[in-house]
């Protein structure tokens, strides 16, 4: 399959959502797997909500404005 985006100079995170969209995809399932060991295996809240942000970290959200 072949797709053709175009995007405007004024739409950089739209171009950036666009590129980056499986990266998130992947971060929303590994974050999805924290809360599951959370609930499963009683972690500490604190552990899991770093590693949430390290995730979202990684997976360049801060490049989102």
């Amino acid at each position: 399959m072949k797709a053709t985006l175009e995007f405007n100079e004024d739409e950089i995170n739209e171009f950036k959502l666009a590129v980056k969209g499986s990266d998130f995809y992947y971060a929303l399932s590994e974050i999805q797997n924290e809360l599951r060991d959370y609930d499963r295996y009683f972690k500490q809240a604190t552990d899991c909500i770093d590693r949430i942000r390290e995730i979202l970290y990684n997976c360049g959200m801060d490049e989102i404005e």
